[in-house]
């Protein structure tokens, strides 16, 4: 009997779209964080480096110019990059049907997979990477967060996520990072301000939260920051029940998604069983550079 045949190029190609749909459809954490000039810099890229903001004095009113110069407080540091993959087997009889009847192949371990690798890549990039379940290796946005908004507000109870997010402004305020902002919670927070305000009220607590991540205007109209085009707010199950995020548009003063190789994909046939083996992986990392400009919601 003749041994199992690898997948036509036709069918990778049609993998490939599947698993680039699927992943595009389901990722969040790449709307809040700017992607790293160069990016991306190859599969063999293992480490990069990056630049965390300590300090630089303030600036000074005189009559004449002086050479008072000063030197950026910058910490130097590398990181590894990681690879996000996962694996899945097309059986040899179901590849063998469907080059013998010409029907398309079954999506489902494609899509599974890449769905996988989205969760995951959400997960890197919102909470960061912790082996052990307690120390993180690499940092999240949420991990990372210079803020931390931690009075207790129940998003159950009308007028509390008003209430958190606002708090959270004036914290990053305060570190003078402006709006907009972007918001993203967990989807039981997320449900929970979809609701009217109150009995006398037909604006929902989302609709007020939105004006106040443009930084207090409606309709994209001017704020005391000048016309802004308006905050997102996002849901992810990868963000812990309880918990949320208001962080700056994304900006790669603040943060930046530093990537080796951006979604791929890659085929082979299994030398015994003859199956054909699929494989879905990226190479990147989160590198935050001014926590600041991220805030906690710790407790809601």
């Amino acid at each position: 009997m003749a041994g199992g045949q690898p997948l036509t190029e036709q069918q990778m190609t049609y993998y490939d779209q599947v698993i680039q749909d699927v992943i595009r459809q389901e990722i969040v954490g790449r709307n809040l964080i700017a992607l790293a000039p160069g990016s991306p810099f190859g599969f063999g890229v293992q480490k990069i480096d990056f630049n965390t903001l300590v300090d630089m004095s303030d600036a000074e009113l005189s009559m004449k110019l002086t050479e008072n110069t000063d030197m950026i407080g910058l910490t130097n540091d590398t990181l590894p990059i990681p690879i996000l993959h996962k694996e899945w087997e097309i059986d040899r009889r179901d590849l063998a049907s469907s080059n013998r009847t010409g029907m398309p192949l079954d999506t489902l371990g494609p899509e599974t997979a890449a769905s996988k690798v989205a969760a995951l890549e959400d997960s890197l990039i919102l909470n960061g990477w912790t082996p052990d379940g307690t120390n993180y290796d690499i940092n999240g946005l949420y991990q990372g967060a210079g803020g931390d908004y931690s009075t207790s507000k129940d998003f159950g109870t009308a007028g509390n996520a008003i209430t958190a997010v606002k708090g959270s402004i004036a914290i990053l305020l305060a570190a003078h990072i402006k709006p907009p902002y972007n918001l993203t919670l967990n989807q039981a927070q997320y449900a929970e301000i979809l609701g009217p305000r109150a009995t006398t009220s037909d604006k929902t607590e989302m609709e007020i939260v939105k004006d106040m991540l443009r930084g207090g205007a409606g309709n994209n109209d001017s704020t005391p920051f000048g016309p802004q085009p308006g905050g997102n707010i996002f849901v992810t199950n990868v963000m812990t029940a309880g918990t949320g995020l208001v962080s700056a548009a994304p900006n790669p003063r603040y943060a930046d998604l530093a990537i080796g190789t951006d979604i791929a994909s890659e085929y082979e046939l299994l030398p015994k069983s003859k199956n054909s083996f699929g494989r879905v992986f990226e190479c990147l990392i989160p590198r935050i550079k001014v926590d600041d400009a991220f805030c906690k919601l710790s407790d809601i």
